[in-house]
């Protein structure tokens, strides 16, 4: 047997649990049986609206606000009126 490249060998390690998988000689075969495996989904999950990246951004905001929230000299900048929005959406 040849000396397989450790994406090969990855994958053997996965996919040797999968029934009508005996092992693949290379990379082209691999593909070929994950292709003919492909099914099409039935149904697609969204649990967050945006992408990633404005996700984990909305989370790094977030956490920044919630210091400013903690932080003891804050509070009266955060009576400000202009503020009272965000003030009220925290709140919830």
């Amino acid at each position: 047997m040849r000396e397989q490249r450790p994406t090969l060998a990855l994958f053997d390690v996965i996919f040797r649990h999968v029934e009508g998988y005996d092992g693949l000689p290379d990379l082209a075969a691999l593909r070929a049986f994950i292709l003919d495996a492909e099914q099409s989904a039935v149904a697609y999950a969204r649990n967050y609206g945006g992408t990633v990246k404005e996700i984990r951004k909305a989370q790094r905001v977030n956490n920044a606000f919630q210091q400013v929230l903690d932080h003891p000299q804050a509070a009266e900048i955060l009576q400000h009126p202009a503020l009272k929005p965000l003030m009220d959406e925290a709140g919830d």
